[in-house]
């Protein structure tokens, strides 16, 4: 693919010596450049979508951003996460308080149970 991308990028025309008759395989690819591209075509290649350099570079550009953009995005939700529960152990014992003496003013007695929920008294 590499060469190929070459080819196109330079504007550049092979010629086979042997009438395009090339056997392209993993072992001879390389020793007939017009047979190889002949063969890309063939199988589908579409020459349109090779990348010019601007268009590769603005390409690698957008990936690495979005490559920041979710670090940036894991790293505040993972500080958010550890504010969050710092703060909730923070005022856990003022939220207490303030539940049971807001019960004992309406009348209904509770009790702290399991230091997450609140139990009527008996």
């Amino acid at each position: 693919m590499k060469s190929i991308c070459y080819l196109l990028q330079r504007k550049l025309e092979y010629k086979c010596k042997f009438d395009s008759q090339c056997e392209i395989n993993k072992s001879t690819r390389n020793v007939c450049q017009y047979c190889r591209f002949q063969k890309c075509l063939e199988n589908g290649m579409s020459t349109a979508l090779v990348l010019n350099e601007t268009e590769r570079q603005a390409k690698r550009n957008l990936i690495q951003e979005n490559r920041t953009k979710r670090e940036l995005e894991r790293i505040r939700a993972l500080i958010k996460a550890t504010s969050l529960s710092s703060r909730q152990e923070e005022f856990k014992a003022t939220i207490d308080q303030i539940t049971a003496s807001y019960c004992r003013i309406i009348d209904v007695p509770l009790r702290v149970v399991n230091n997450d929920r609140f139990q009527k008294n008996k």
